[in-house]
C-alpha cells in the first residue's frame, strides 16, 4: 500500500497527489505535526540528508520531493497516458518548465501565506529565488516565534 508523508499546508506536498489522481491510485496520507512524531522521525531518517517531504512510501521503497515522487510513480505505475514525456527532450522540457515552476511559484509563496498569516508587512527578502541560501539572523527568528505566539497561543 501506497503511504504520503507531508503536511497538508505544503504546496510541494499538495504537488504530489496529483500524479497520485492522474493515475487513480490510493494512499494513506501520514501527516507530518506534533501529534504523529513517528511520521516525522520516518521523514527525518529516511527522507535524504535534508528530510525535504513530500515522502512516498511504497513497501521497502521511498521516493521524496514533489517532483520525484510523480516520476516515481509514472515509473512504476504506469497508466494510461504518461505523467512525464518517455520522449527524452520532451521530458526534459517538463521538468524545465517543472521546475521553473518551483523556483517562480512555489519558493515565494511560503513568504505570501506569512504575510497573510501574520499581517506583516512585505518582507522583500522573503519574496528572494536566493531566500533559502541565507538562514535567518537572531532577531528575525525571535520575531517569526514572537509573532505565532501571539497568533497561535498553546
Amino acid at each position: 500500500m501506497l503511504a504520503l508523508c507531508g503536511h497538508p499546508f505544503s504546496a510541494y506536498t499538495r504537488k504530489a497527489p496529483i500524479g497520485l489522481h492522474a493515475l487513480a491510485l490510493y494512499c494513506d496520507f501520514r501527516v507530518l505535526d506534533a501529534e504523529h512524531p513517528e511520521h516525522g522521525m520516518f521523514v527525518a531518517t529516511q527522507a535524504g540528508p535534508q528530510g525535504q517531504f513530500p515522502v512516498l512510501v511504497d513497501g521497502a521503497r521511498v521516493a521524496f520531493e514533489a517532483t520525484c515522487v510523480v516520476e516515481y510513480l509514472d515509473l512504476h505505475y504506469p497508466g494510461p497516458a504518461a505523467l512525464i514525456p518517455r520522449d527524452p527532450g520532451a521530458a526534459r522540457k517538463v521538468r524545465m518548465l517543472d521546475r521553473g515552476f518551483d523556483l517562480a511559484v512555489m519558493n515565494v509563496m511560503p513568504g505570501a501565506v506569512a504575510e497573510y498569516l501574520f499581517k506583516s508587512e512585505p518582507r522583500s527578502e522573503w519574496y528572494s529565488p536566493n531566500r533559502s541560501q541565507r538562514d535567518p539572523d537572531a532577531r528575525e527568528v525571535a520575531e517569526i516565534h514572537r509573532t505565532a505566539d501571539s497568533r497561535f497561543p498553546v
